[in-house]
């Protein structure tokens, strides 16, 4: 995680296995927010571990929370080229989004965030930014927006507010 040490003071506060949370206090005014950056699983049945270490982490504090990262899973069937189905460990990803009140944004210029390769028909979104809404109480026009893809098979993704 990189932040703008002239407006953040951040620090790390909790490292798991799949996860990495810092907390930031603004130097301008009185906001604080927790950020959980996450590394899931590939394995549809480990992926519980995540869930429940996600589920762990934003149990450790109260406010504003962001929570983003490579899931390795989709949301729903649009969501991958070529699927037809949604199956239960898509629907075990949404009860946790809904579970944690979440609110996960439409993802701006783009649908798929990851590529196998340089094989574009192997496409998916994979990567999210979600955010609670204490988050969402404190800015205005939120949204997450797909940003050009520069030496990785995933693409970059900004959480951008305001106008």
């Amino acid at each position: 995680m990189i932040w703008d040490n002239n407006i953040w003071e951040g620090e790390v506060v909790e490292i798991g296995s799949y996860t990495l949370t810092c907390s930031f206090k603004s130097r301008v005014n009185d906001f604080t927010w927790h950020v959980t950056g996450v590394y899931a699983l590939t394995y549809n049945l480990e992926r519980q571990e995540v869930w429940w270490e996600i589920g762990a982490v934003r149990s450790l504090f109260t406010g504003p929370w962001v929570l983003d990262g490579d899931f390795n899973i989709i949301r729903y069937a649009s969501e991958e080229r070529n699927c037809s189905r949604t199956s239960m460990y898509m629907n075990d990803f949404s009860d946790v989004i809904e579970n944690m009140e979440l609110i996960d944004p439409p993802l701006d210029g783009g649908i798929y965030t990851w590529a196998k390769e340089s094989n574009l028909e192997v496409v998916s979104r994979i990567d999210r930014i979600m955010y609670s809404s204490e988050w969402e109480e404190n800015f205005c026009n939120v949204k997450q927006e797909l940003q050009p893809r520069v030496c990785s098979d995933h693409a970059l993704i900004a959480l951008k507010s305001g106008n």
